[in-house]
Order: C-alpha cells, then sequence, then structure tokens
C-alpha cells in the first residue's frame, strides 16, 4: 500500500466507481434500516460534495465524500473496497483529507449504530456526540 493517491473525482466513470461501492458496502445496512437501498439519494447528494478517489497505483480502491461547512468538514462517505479494508487507508484517507482542508478544525459525520465502521471511527479518535434511532453523529477536533 505504497502508492496510495486521493484524487478528485471528475469523470462519469469514477462518480459511478464511487456509487457502485458505496452500494456495495452499504446495501444490506441501508435496507436493515430504512426497508430498501435508495440509489436516488446518494445521487442527489453527491454533486454538492467535493468527492476524492482513493487509488493504489492507478486502481480506484475506495472513494470519500467531503463538504466544508465553515469550520467544519462534513464526512459524508468513507468507503473502501472489502478487500483493501485493515489495511491502514481509512486512517490514511482520514489524515490525507484533514490535509486537505487546514481551515477545518473537525471531521463530522453519521454512522449506522451497528456499522462496524463505528470501531474504526473510535480508532481514529472520533466522539459520539449525538444519536438517533438508526445513527450515531460523530466528530473529531483536528
Amino acid at each position: 500500500m505504497s502508492d496510495l493517491r486521493l484524487l478528485l473525482a471528475s469523470t462519469d466513470a469514477e462518480h459511478c466507481f464511487a456509487q457502485e461501492l458505496t452500494k456495495q458496502n452499504m446495501e444490506q445496512l441501508s435496507k436493515r434500516h430504512w426497508g430498501e437501498w435508495r440509489s436516488d439519494v446518494l445521487s442527489a447528494h453527491y454533486p454538492a460534495w467535493i468527492n476524492f478517489l482513493i487509488s493504489e497505483g492507478s486502481e480506484p480502491i475506495g472513494y470519500v465524500g467531503v463538504e466544508q461547512k465553515g469550520e467544519a468538514l462534513s464526512l459524508h462517505n468513507l468507503q473502501i473496497q472489502d478487500k483493501y479494508r485493515n489495511h491502514g487507508i481509512g486512517e490514511w484517507a482520514l489524515r490525507e483529507i484533514a490535509h486537505q482542508f487546514p481551515s477545518c478544525k473537525s471531521i463530522e459525520g453519521s454512522v449506522f449504530k451497528d456499522n462496524r465502521a463505528v470501531s474504526f471511527f473510535k480508532r481514529q479518535g472520533f466522539d459520539v456526540i449525538g444519536e438517533d434511532e438508526h445513527c450515531l453523529t460523530i466528530q473529531k477536533r483536528t
């Protein structure tokens, strides 16, 4: 994993990759909590976000979607292909995203309560600052 890069997603193919990866990783959680997978929700929000591909060499292996809101960076989506998980790529991506937005004092997001990513975010220093029926609101000071 020595040739990791964070690249702005700009082509239709890159956008399709991000949406397909999100569906692969999140469809079961979405169905469990909301009864169905809703690709229209992601499609509606995706254009407003700043979207990055995570690549290993020339191969896309992940995706990050963020939105700067004043001094906070909203982390809307962090997806890694299953075969690349548990290799430090998510941790690397969070560091790189923080470097891309040096004026941001925090990174905030939400995660399904039963998503295995909850433990990942806690290991990265995120605190739970709120919750609703399905999700935890998380925040990390940068």
